[in-house]
């Protein structure tokens, strides 16, 4: 009995430090924003930021669509993801964003970048992408 005891226990304390450790590397990650561009309307606005997670986590530009009064959350874009593939700049790849019109975003990258996320809605806007590069 008390083998099966010293076990559980063991067990216990693996469980709670690695859920620790988790809850640790979820909180080690920031945003840093490059630019806020308001929709014309004033009613929305697209979030140009990086987003660092450590070492593990190479530079990268990242785009979400939000509601123009809210903060942005400590997550990763909800409309475009990117790094530099092979040309890592320090800054992530070159990412542009305006918007056409109050219900459309135009983002505009560098063909070098390697697109993990890019999405064709966010809600109500429209994202539209164009590729720069010969």
């Amino acid at each position: 009995m008390n083998l099966k005891r010293s076990l559980m226990l063991t067990l216990i304390i693996a469980v709670a430090g690695a859920w620790t450790a988790c809850a640790s590397l979820a909180g080690d990650c920031s945003n840093q924003i490059r630019r806020e561009i308001p929709s014309p309307n004033g009613k929305m606005k697209a979030v140009m930021f990086q987003r660092d997670c450590g070492a593990t986590v190479g530079f990268n530009s990242q785009v979400s669509v939000l509601p123009s009064g809210s903060k942005l959350p400590n997550d990763g874009g909800n409309v475009f993801v990117a790094d530099g593939g092979q040309g890592n700049e320090p800054s992530g790849p070159f990412v542009a964003v305006s918007w056409t019109n109050d219900s459309e975003l135009l983002v505009t990258y560098d063909k070098q970048a390697r697109v993990f996320h890019n999405e064709s809605s966010v809600g109500n806007i429209r994202v539209r992408y164009e590729i720069l590069g010969p």
